[in-house]
């Protein structure tokens, strides 16, 4: 009993472990919601409208990018500003770009669908709530980096909770509802997310209503965040592409039904990836104290916790290839036990395992990049332009690693890529160190 006594009074001490606990908890939530979502998605959705599903959420994350500025990252960088002057200001900046960004997506969507291919022609059809949805999710990304920057958990995890369980119910009543009226599921799917993102930035703007402060909205206050902003601005768009890389390349050389098989293992991944994101939300603000604090070895406990980390996921990665090879091995033995999923799915089981592989590698970038969140004179030119070659290599490499390996040889490109620009980050987070401790 002493033992856990002692172990509860720790807990209730560290204000660490008490933010990483809610976070814990509440992407917990949001990805079993979301997960029952997805499937639920893939179940109703043929391969091909799946696949369309994909292409449409890839537009719509690249026109929140662009309209969003970079600023949801710039919250945890500027400090000599107050935060409710950042996030008013902030607002401000994101309603004149989207609305900018609104009207050319509008104007140059047919001439957009021409030049991507006619994987992507189905988007004609869907313009207004492509734009109602990427509007709303770019103020949210931008709440959402706010209460990140102001380490409230809470009201971070409600909002994202919220935004997943209203999906949940606009999809659930529009697909068992509305379906009978209509035949076109993929439609109700995307009325239901733009439905849910409306909802959920209504609420939003609820929860951070008494941080709002519109009377202090100036154009120097814009001007000097949309500078400080362009860098990760920059990086967030070429971080799209590198992200999206492999389903465009995809779209353009293969079928939908290859899109739609690659799309769902990739997604499956992302949706278990929820521990990586729940950390980074402590791990930045964290390390980012230890560098700024008045400890003289300040760099030294910084580098310390990195490498804890560093090692602890480097053990639990082995662990994790190691289950999802049994796992995968037993699936293919007994896909009878599996006919929820559509049989396409099921064929490709080594291709999801090297996908899970590259995702692994990929994550241990993340214990390094520190150094662009505390070193100003890093973030420009050489950041972009090391994301912008790693983009050139995505596309060109992967259209010609697909040549000779089909589907396959772009993860193969993926993988080798990612292990290039982890060096590259340790090599600057090493320098970055060595700076510091001179």
């Amino acid at each position: 009993m002493g033992v856990i006594n002692t172990i509860k009074k720790y807990l209730k001490q560290s204000v660490f472990l008490q933010r990483l606990g809610v976070y814990f908890t509440g992407s917990v939530i949001v990805k079993i919601i979301s997960l029952l979502i997805f499937f639920y998605i893939v179940k109703i959705l043929t391969i091909d409208e799946f696949a369309q599903f994909v292409l449409y959420s890839i537009a719509v994350d690249l026109l929140v990018v662009i309209s969003g500025f970079g600023l949801a990252s710039t919250m945890l960088r500027i400090d000599n500003l107050g935060k409710a002057i950042m996030l008013s200001n902030s607002l401000v900046i994101i309603w004149v770009s989207s609305f900018l960004v609104a009207v050319f997506f509008i104007w140059g969507l047919p001439y957009l669908v021409t030049v991507a291919g006619e994987n992507y022609s189905f988007l004609k059809d869907y313009g207004v709530i492509v734009v109602v949805v990427f509007v709303a999710k770019s103020c949210i990304s931008l709440l959402r980096g706010f209460l990140i920057s102001i380490e409230d958990p809470k009201r971070y995890t409600r909002l994202n909770i919220f935004m997943e369980v209203s999906f949940f119910s606009s999809l659930a009543f529009c697909t068992l509802v509305l379906i009978k009226i209509e035949t076109n599921i993929l439609e109700y799917v995307l009325m239901s997310q733009a439905l849910s993102v409306v909802l959920t930035l209504i609420y939003g703007f609820f929860l951070i209503s008494d941080n709002l402060s519109f009377g202090k909205v100036s154009v120097k206050h814009a001007r000097d965040i949309a500078i400080k902003s362009c860098a990760y601005w920059l990086k967030n768009i070429v971080g799209v592409f590198q992200m999206e890389a492999t389903k465009i390349v995809l779209s353009i050389v293969s079928s939908t039904t290859m899109v739609g098989i690659y799309s769902f293992y990739s997604l499956m991944v992302n949706k278990a990836s929820f521990v990586i994101g729940i950390f980074d939300k402590v791990y930045v603000p964290k390390i980012k104290k230890l560098y700024t604090s008045c400890d003289l070895d300040k760099t030294k406990h910084a580098h310390h916790l990195v490498k804890k980390v560093t090692k602890f996921y480097a053990y639990s990665s082995l662990l994790l290839l190691s289950f999802a090879g049994l796992v995968f091995v037993s699936i293919s033995k007994n896909k009878s036990f599996f006919s929820f999923f559509q049989k396409d799915y099921l064929e490709y089981l080594d291709l999801l395992y090297l996908i899970i592989v590259s995702w692994v590698f990929g994550n241990f970038r993340s214990f390094y990049d520190v150094w662009q969140y505390m070193d100003e004179s890093s973030i420009g030119v050489r950041l972009v332009a090391a994301h912008t070659v790693v983009l050139a290599l995505l596309y060109y490499g992967g259209l010609i690693f697909y040549s000779y390996f089909d589907v396959y040889g772009l993860v193969y490109n993926q993988i080798l890529i990612i292990l290039l620009y982890l060096l590259f980050s340790l090599h600057n987070y090493r320098k970055f160190c060595s700076s510091r401790l001179r």
